[in-house]
């Protein structure tokens, strides 16, 4: 899934709305964290047998801290950005 300009409004805004005042990354401080222009998807891990779905997943959006590269992940279905 491609982050359009208006995704990436979305996602501040939701941002905004849901973190702490001021998000700084965890690990070196640095207040400008940056949204990258892909989501990625994770996959799943059957508990039982360890067998890897590569089907099943969340669709989830990096914001990436250009001086250190520490990601946080945000899932896109509760951020109302779900893909087509």
């Amino acid at each position: 899934m491609n982050i359009t300009e208006e995704d990436r409004q979305k996602i501040i805004k939701w941002i905004q709305a849901k973190a702490s005042p001021g998000l700084r990354c965890f690990v070196c401080g640095d207040g400008k964290m940056a949204i990258d222009s892909v989501a990625a998807m994770t996959v799943s891990i059957d508990v039982h047998t360890g067998r890897i779905d590569y089907m099943n997943g969340y669709p989830m959006i990096p914001l990436i801290c250009p001086n250190c590269a520490h990601t946080i992940w945000f899932n896109t279905n509760i951020m109302g950005l779900k893909p087509e």
